[in-house]
């Protein structure tokens, strides 16, 4: 599969924000996008996750109670679902923070806004390997992937954690895989 095949990831975040995220009570927050494979199609998948700022620049994470998925060669919204932990195969308390995150204005200084930027250039780099399902890639794609999962660790959401790994079990056991 080419390239061309997929919207730009930056693209698809700013979709998620409009309609899907457009549709929920204010403060959710927006998890990082994750390639889900349905058959020959690739989705990205959105979580969205309850917040309360207790301290200034500090937000409390709840398990996500949402889901929105949106194509990735079209960027076409697809649907919005309800969820609970047990979705995720997670047995969280939905009344119970997960643990703490610092909110986006905090997040703007120079290093976060640049390991982003980085992390979503490891998307349009990596996904098209993914889709097409390949394991053996070039050198500087190894790379890429060891770098991906590094800046994902960096700036993800720990309270997240759990929830992304379960979700994207294939796309980052793939990452390890090519990395290696």
């Amino acid at each position: 599969m080419s390239i061309t095949m997929i919207k730009n990831i930056t693209k698809i975040i700013e979709i998620a924000e409009i309609y899907p995220a457009s549709a929920l009570p204010s403060g959710m927050h927006q998890a990082y996008p994750i390639p889900i494979l349905e058959g020959r199609e690739m989705l990205f998948a959105f979580m969205y996750a309850s917040t309360v700022t207790n301290e200034p620049g500090c937000l409390e994470l709840y398990p996500p109670s949402y889901i929105a998925y949106i194509e990735a060669a079209t960027g076409k919204f697809k649907q919005l679902i309800a969820t609970k932990p047990s979705d995720y195969g997670l047995n969280d308390d939905i009344h119970k923070p997960l643990g703490t995150f610092t909110s986006r204005p905090l997040r703007q200084d120079e290093k976060y806004m640049n390991t982003e930027a980085l992390l979503y250039q490891g998307y349009d780099l990596l996904l098209p390997e993914y889709m097409a399902g390949n394991i053996t890639v070039e050198q500087s794609l190894k790379n890429e992937a060891l770098e991906y999962l590094a800046r994902f660790k960096e700036i993800g959401e720990p309270p997240l954690s759990q929830y992304y790994e379960n979700l994207g079990k294939h796309f980052f056991n793939w990452l390890h895989a090519v990395s290696s």
